[in-house]
């Protein structure tokens, strides 16, 4: 079982949740072969709308909270102020908080962010070799006209974002980003902190909540909808690619990475997997099928009903 750890040469990694049942299932499928790493487990939890029961990842992850985040890094914006109001109608954002914390707070001067619908299925140790890491995808991740009318004029002195939208498309998904502290990162969070960005975010959710698949969605996992819920992860791909055409070490993730963006079947069969992932990253709304069809997989290969390439 992997121990809560703290140092200066660990490999940290900063998970973001609400969702404890989430953690609990990372816990168990992390490292299912228990392989030497140098991983450390961090995660920050959304603590603005309730409390935690921490019992039973205490032993697993190093814990934090969102509310100390957020009050921690605000000084370190020229617009605080902005910060709550994009947050209330926009929780993913609290994303572009991470990295300001871990590197100007907590004095971690390279991490990586990850999403909480994931398995760590083996150590990524060696990407942290690397100062800038991330993962591509593809058309899935281009921004929209309408988000890059609003972003171009804020980051046009930095990157011709025109670019990005064309093939080879320049993307991000940010639920998985290595990245090294350097003096750019603030002014880029701070260009995405600006009233217009704002404002778009409130009328994407007002054009959004009048949309059928809104109404429809008892659960409203969602207050915003198609290409502007990938706002947040725009920013860090305008970002990146600043720093890949500025002499930074940057790279992408390799093939061991899995982004999994179409729903799992009940049919599916891991044996018929001609390599394990080392990471696997669930994105469609209902996080359902990770811990039903394919959890119960990884399970067969940990029972050694199976066996799959690593």
């Amino acid at each position: 079982m992997q121990k809560a750890t703290f140092g200066a040469d660990m490999n940290d990694i900063f998970i973001i949740s609400n969702n404890m049942d989430r953690l609990v299932q990372f816990k168990k499928y992390f490292n299912i072969f228990n392989d030497n790493t140098k991983i450390s487990l961090n995660v920050i939890l959304d603590n603005r709308k309730q409390n935690f029961d921490v019992s039973e990842i205490i032993d697993t992850f190093n814990i934090y909270y969102t509310k100390d985040m957020l009050e921690e890094v605000k000084p370190l914006f020229d617009n605080p102020d902005m910060i709550d109001k994009i947050l209330d109608i926009y929780g993913v954002a609290i994303k572009w908080f991470v990295f300001p914390y871990v590197h100007k707070i907590l004095h971690i001067e390279k991490a990586m962010m990850m999403d909480d619908d994931v398995f760590l299925l083996q150590p990524i140790d060696e990407y942290f070799k690397k100062d800038y890491v991330y993962y591509n995808e593809s058309a899935l991740g281009v921004m929209s006209k309408g988000v890059e009318k609003v972003l171009e004029p804020l980051f046009r002195e930095f990157v011709d974002i025109t670019k990005m939208r064309e093939k080879p498309w320049f993307t991000l998904n940010s639920g998985q980003i290595i990245h090294k502290d350097n003096d750019m990162l603030m002014t880029f969070l701070n260009r995405a902190l600006h009233p217009n960005v704002y404002n778009l975010l409130v009328e994407a959710t007002e054009k959004y909540k009048a949309k059928s698949e809104f109404i429809n969605n008892k659960q409203n996992k969602r207050v915003i909808g198609g290409k502007f819920w990938i706002i947040e992860q725009n920013i860090y791909a305008i970002y990146y690619r600043w720093l890949s055409e500025n002499g930074y070490d940057v790279t992408t993730f390799g093939t061991d990475m899995k982004v999994h963006s179409g729903v799992l079947k009940d049919t599916f069969d891991i044996s018929r997997t001609r390599k394990l992932p080392k990471y696997f990253h669930y994105l469609p709304t209902d996080k359902t099928p990770l811990y039903t069809v394919y959890a119960k997989q990884i399970d067969r290969i940990i029972n050694g009903e199976v066996n799959v390439p690593r």
